[in-house]
């Protein structure tokens, strides 16, 4: 009888060590899983908040690999709806938006009261965006805008975002000034100045885009978009002829070493207000210098185009053309290069337009033909209206019997 007891107490003790077992091995799964995705999302916000730096991505693989083991091996552990939406929150990170949002819908569907649905539901309309279906996103947002109150901030900061990602300006604006009149103090608050002063800054209200970046504190945002708003500011003082104020930010920002990948566009901005001063030989130096020391770059294509700039604007157009030219030829594609090649086309043919009318007598030029070809030019390339002006007279004075 004795040996039975003890030989019945050994079973049970192991029974109950085996079922403690069985919870700590799923439990420690997760918590890998877990572990990883937090070390991943560290990564990506030091970086900026959108962008996935490489040494995070291994760290995401990772935490789908253990949540995944504990859907498959632990399917009634507590831990299934932690696993699914973590799973989520991982494809929606990669950008597998495809993955993310049926994961989303699996914990909606199989666990409507999970502690983490209502968060779901805001992803899940992130990822039907992304996923092509913006339609559906949107309707998605305003509703969670209208009846979520723990998500309301997020939805109608998202709402706004969206707009502005598809360019949306003025729906994006009302979107933004909306959240910020429901949630002035918010964490998102300076995003929502940042994206604000974006849009004035596209539509070159200079003065309202200034007083939208002027809200934004260094630490309320990631230091990316922290550069953005400084440098963006730095033009709008320029446009709007505060230089001091312009270079003091410059002079901040290059003795700043968090932005020492910046320095060279910084240092471009530091030639905008020297030639805004009308210091033209000393902004020359500098673009020269970076076009010099950023060779191949972007920021030396910049460099190149503003010499180009700079020599258009003396009416050295030979000049301006190979700097045009040198700017296209630092990078393989991006904004500078379509850019310099459009202005290198332009220069070209003004060059040829003033050989003709140069050599009208020797090349039988029509001359009034070639100075309306010019005058439309001004306009709709050059953006040039008084020299326009300068060409219809000169063919009012000159020629008024002419057809044209």
């Amino acid at each position: 009888m004795r040996s039975k007891s003890k030989y019945g107490k050994i079973v049970l003790l192991l029974s109950v060590l085996f079922l403690v077992a069985s919870g700590c091995v799923y439990y420690n799964t997760f918590f890998l899983a877990k572990k990883n995705y937090n070390r991943a999302e560290k990564l990506r916000k030091k970086a900026g908040g959108e962008t996935i730096p490489a040494a995070a991505k291994p760290m995401y693989d990772k935490a789908i690999e253990k949540a995944t083991k504990v859907l498959a091996y632990y399917p009634e552990s507590d831990y299934v709806d932690d696993a699914i939406f973590l799973l989520g929150m991982c494809y929606l990170r990669t950008g597998d938006y495809t993955k993310a949002l049926r994961k989303f819908n699996e914990l909606l569907n199989n666990f409507p009261e999970s502690e983490f649905a209502a968060e779901a539901r805001y992803w899940r309309s992130v990822c039907l965006y992304y996923g092509g279906k913006e339609d559906e996103a949107v309707d998605s947002l305003k509703t969670i805008a209208d009846e979520d109150p723990d998500h309301t901030e997020d939805a109608k900061f998202m709402l706004g975002e969206l707009a502005f990602q598809q360019e949306e300006y003025i729906e994006a604006k009302s979107a933004f000034l909306d959240f910020l009149e429901f949630f002035p103090e918010s964490k998102l608050a300076s995003k929502a100045h940042l994206r604000l002063g974006q849009i004035e800054w596209f539509f070159k209200e200079y003065e309202k885009a200034a007083k939208h970046f002027e809200k934004i504190e260094e630490g309320d945002i990631p230091y990316e978009d922290y550069y953005t708003s400084q440098s963006l500011l730095t033009q709008c003082y320029i446009k709007l002829g505060r230089l001091d104020d312009a270079q003091s930010i410059c002079d901040v920002l290059l003795k700043d070493q968090t932005y020492m990948s910046h320095w060279g566009d910084v240092e471009l901005l530091v030639g905008d207000i020297e030639y805004a001063r009308g210091n033209t030989e000393k902004a020359r130096e500098i673009w020269e210098k970076i076009a010099e020391k950023y060779q191949r770059k972007e920021t030396g294509a910049w460099a190149y185009f503003r010499l180009g700039e700079m020599y258009f604007d003396q009416g050295n157009y030979e000049m301006a053309k190979e700097m045009f030219d040198a700017a296209a030829s630092q990078v393989s594609s991006g904004e500078v290069r379509e850019l310099a090649l459009k202005r290198s086309a332009v220069v070209s043919r003004l060059l040829a337009l003033y050989s003709k009318i140069e050599n009208a007598d020797s090349l039988g030029t029509d001359i009034v033909s070639a100075e309306l070809t010019l005058a439309e030019m001004y306009i709709t390339e050059l953006d040039e209206p008084d020299s326009a002006i300068s060409a219809y007279n000169y063919i009012l004075q000159n020629f008024p019997d002419d057809s044209l």
